[in-house]
């Protein structure tokens, strides 16, 4: 039988990731970033970080390929074993990511031309409800998940 063991960097994690998707330059690409995007955001040398969606997708993408999930191991290991959420997570994760991105984006337009008009204000409450459902799907499943590991009924 085979144990798993978390990868212990994040450089390992991201190596484990990208074989089953024919290495790093190959798994970079696929996750829509340059070629050299894993490459760059594994060398401890360089500020760049892992993004989440990223994180997310390559995870993904090395689940279906049979690879398992080394970024999400990576990152367990790292917490100390909190417990590993399952696939709905990672979908609730990507949209949270996405959600964030939009709301921040929305901000930001409205407070370029350093004037807040009606529409600029609808725009961020429209977003920011958004990102607050998002949220709330995601404390919901959490909820679901602490009462099933509990025995409590749902």
């Amino acid at each position: 039988m085979t144990v798993r063991r978390p990868p212990h960097t994040l450089k390992a994690a991201i190596a484990r990731a990208a074989a089953p998707l024919g290495g790093v330059s190959s798994a970079s690409l696929q996750i829509g970033g340059h070629e050299a995007l894993l490459s760059h955001v594994s060398n401890p040398n360089r500020p760049d970080m892992l993004r989440l969606d990223h994180a997310i997708e390559l995870d993904r993408l090395c689940k279906q390929a049979g690879g398992g999930t080394p970024i999400l191991d990576f990152y367990q290991f790292a917490a100390g074993e909190c417990p590993v959420p399952d696939d709905g997570y990672h979908r609730h994760m990507a949209d949270l990511a996405r959600e964030s991105g939009d709301a921040i984006a929305a901000m930001a337009q409205a407070l370029a031309d350093g004037e807040i008009s009606d529409r600029n204000v609808d725009d961020m409450l429209r977003e920011m409800a958004e990102l607050q459902a998002k949220v709330g799907a995601i404390v919901g499943q959490l909820i679901q998940e602490s009462r099933k590991r509990r025995g409590e009924a749902s």
